[in-house]
């Protein structure tokens, strides 16, 4: 992958991480698992998942960590970092991610260790609304629009003109959206349609975020020739079927797990910086074309 990932350093050397990339061309998704050595033996720290439609659009569809990543106050850093290489390496013109809190997702039993932190709805959607304001690949950062679309006052409207068609937005198969198509009953305009979206009991605590660049001439920089070509679905069924709940348990999972798949995979390509020093702080324009109406808090 051609693509400097993140430097990081403690009292003790360096940090060293290793990953592999797993295409699944059935479903258009993109998984990534982390590990981390740890005195020289392997330990999952982290993964996440991506749903693309076409080459620019992406949703974030699942992250989620085990607690395990050394030292403990450096694995936010961590992550924020790697969502944030692995944005600029997909590259999209339009991204997507549904913010609602879930104690596993990835790897089982993980809730239960006590070392793994967990972000309530306010915190999580703090949280994916920072990344969303640095991810900046375009050489002209002005281009690009933050759209919120929740039952909070920070909701700023949704990334489509009040004219387009319900059969024209972007679904995805873990998209509240998706879901609330399927159990439409008559047709409404998309005024409607994201009005309805926040009544619903799957999205009364959870927010969509929307980061869309309107140049659309993003170069991705995938190469699959890197990618081992795998069913994404029963990866997850092994890792949430394995046991995350302690060190112990991880190192056995882990290990168990990278026996059984023999992926390829690869060091962390490192700079003399930190690639946070590198991202533009500086939060883009919120914008909308449709203002939703929020639902009224008794």
């Amino acid at each position: 992958m051609e693509t400097v990932f993140v430097n990081l350093k403690d009292i003790n050397g360096d940090i060293k991480i290793k990953y592999t990339g797993i295409y699944d061309e059935k479903i258009s998704k993109i998984m990534f698992l982390f590990w981390q050595i740890q005195e020289q033996n392997e330990i999952f720290v982290a993964g996440i998942v991506f749903e693309m439609k076409e080459k620019n659009i992406v949703y974030i569809s699942i992250l989620d960590s085990t607690g395990e990543f050394k030292p403990r106050n450096m694995q936010k850093g961590f992550i924020n970092d790697t969502i944030l290489a692995l944005l600029k390496y997909l590259s999209p013109t339009f991204l997507e991610v549904f913010s609602q809190p879930k104690k596993e997702i990835i790897f089982g039993k993980s809730s239960k260790n006590t070392k793994k932190g967990f972000l309530n709805s306010h915190k999580l959607f703090k949280y994916w609304k920072n990344i969303f304001s640095k991810y900046i690949c375009c050489e002209n950062k002005k281009e690009y629009k933050l759209y919120i679309h929740n039952n909070t006052d920070e909701s700023n409207g949704i990334p489509y003109h009040r004219n387009t068609k319900l059969n024209d937005i972007y679904l995805f198969d873990d998209d509240p959206k998706q879901k609330l198509i399927n159990n439409l009953e008559e047709n409404v305009d998309i005024y409607n349609f994201f009005s309805i979206l926040l009544f619903r009991s799957d999205f009364s605590n959870g927010s969509l975020l929307f980061n869309v660049c309107p140049c659309k001439k993003h170069n991705s920089n995938i190469n699959l020739e890197e990618f081992n070509l795998f069913d994404i679905k029963e990866i997850l069924e092994t890792l949430r079927g394995l046991d995350f709940s302690d060190y112990q348990n991880s190192l056995k999972s882990t290990i168990f797990f990278l026996k059984k798949y023999q992926l390829k995979s690869f060091l962390f390509k490192t700079s003399k910086s930190k690639l946070s020093e590198n991202i533009i702080e500086t939060p883009i324009e919120e914008q909308s074309f449709v203002k939703i109406k929020t639902k009224s808090k008794k």
